[in-house]
C-alpha cells in the first residue's frame, strides 16, 4: 500500500493541458492536413524494405517525439526530482536523466497507436468521439506516470495500473505489428524495440539497477523478436498471435522482476511457468 505519509502530487494542470491540447491538434492537424506521400525504400541483407512517407507518418513521428519530451519534462518538474536535485538539476548524471525518460515510454507508445487508430477512423462522428476518448486517455496516462516518479506510490493499485496499462501498449503493439504481415526482419525488429522499452519501463521502474535492468530489458526484447519471427510462419489471427506473444512477455518480465528482487527459485519459477503454459492453451482454445 502507497505511503499514506507521502503527499500526492499532481502534475501542474495548464502544463499537462498544453501537452494533451497540442498532441489533440496534432491528430486534427493530420485529419484534415494532405502532403504529397512518397515510397522511401532500401535493400537490408538482401531483403527490399520500405516504408510509405505521407502525412500520418510524419504527423506521427512528431506527435510521438512530444509526447516523450512533453512527459520527461513533467517528470523533471516533480517535487521529489526538484528535492533531490535540486538548482543541480540540469547537470544532473546521465542516470538521473534516463530515469526521468523512462517515464516518456508508455505515454509516447499510446499516443503513436491512438494516432494510428485514428488516422484509420473513417466516419466523421466515430473520429470526434475517438479524438476526445484519445485526449482523455493520454491525459490519464501522463498523470499516471507523473504520480509513479514517487516511489511510494507504485505500490498497490497505482502499481497494477502502471503494470496493466504496460501489458495493454504491448498486447496493441503486437498485434498491430503482426498485422502488418510485413517481413519478419522488419516485424521481428519492430516487436523487439517495443517489448525491450517496455519491459525495461516495467523493470527499471520498479527500481532494480540501472545496468541490470537494461540487459534484461534486452533480453526480453530479443527473445520477443525471436517469437513473432516464428510466428510470420504459422497462420495466426492479429489478436491470437498478440495474446501469445504478451503472455511471453509477462513470464520474461515477471521472471526478471523476482530475479531482481531476490526471491527466484524454482517454485517462483513453476509458477510462472504453469501460468504461461495455462494462457498458452485458453488462448490457442478460444483465441481464433
Amino acid at each position: 500500500m502507497p505511503n499514506v505519509n507521502r503527499p500526492l502530487s499532481l502534475p501542474d494542470r495548464d502544463r499537462l493541458s498544453v501537452l494533451v491540447g497540442t498532441i489533440v491538434l496534432g491528430y486534427a492537424l493530420m485529419r484534415f492536413i494532405e502532403l504529397p506521400s512518397r515510397f522511401v525504400s532500401t535493400t537490408v541483407l538482401g531483403s527490399p524494405l520500405g516504408i510509405q512517407v505521407s502525412t500520418a507518418t510524419v504527423m506521427l513521428a512528431l506527435l510521438t517525439a512530444l509526447a516523450a519530451t512533453g512527459m520527461e519534462s513533467l517528470a523533471r518538474s516533480h517535487p521529489r526530482q526538484v528535492k533531490a536535485h535540486g538548482a543541480a538539476w540540469p547537470f544532473a548524471t546521465a542516470e538521473h536523466d534516463v530515469s526521468s525518460l523512462l517515464h516518456a515510454i508508455q505515454p509516447a507508445l499510446m499516443v503513436l497507436l491512438l494516432g494510428l487508430q485514428l488516422s484509420r477512423t473513417e466516419p466523421w462522428t466515430s473520429w470526434w468521439l475517438g479524438l476526445a476518448v484519445a485526449a482523455i486517455l493520454v491525459a490519464l496516462a501522463c498523470a499516471a506516470e507523473y504520480i509513479s516518479v514517487e516511489p511510494a506510490w507504485r505500490q498497490g493499485v497505482a502499481g497494477l495500473a502502471m503494470v496493466a496499462l504496460n501489458l495493454l501498449l504491448a498486447l496493441a503493439s503486437f498485434m498491430l505489428i503482426y498485422a502488418t504481415r510485413g517481413r519478419s526482419l522488419l516485424t521481428a525488429t519492430e516487436a523487439a524495440l517495443v517489448a525491450g522499452l517496455l519491459a525495461l519501463r516495467l523493470v527499471w521502474g520498479g527500481g532494480q539497477p540501472p545496468r541490470q535492468a537494461v540487459v534484461y530489458a534486452a533480453v526480453i526484447g530479443l527473445a520477443v523478436g525471436q517469437c513473432l519471427w516464428a510466428l510470420n510462419y504459422w497462420r495466426a489471427t492479429p489478436l491470437l498471435a498478440g495474446l501469445v506473444l504478451v503472455l511471453i512477455y509477462y513470464g520474461l518480465t515477471g521472471i526478471a522482476q523476482q530475479h531482481e528482487q531476490g526471491v527466484l527459485n524454482w517454485r517462483v519459477l513453476a509458477e510462472f511457468g504453469l501460468v504461461v503454459l495455462a494462457g498458452l492453451i485458453i488462448i490457442l482454445r478460444y483465441a481464433r
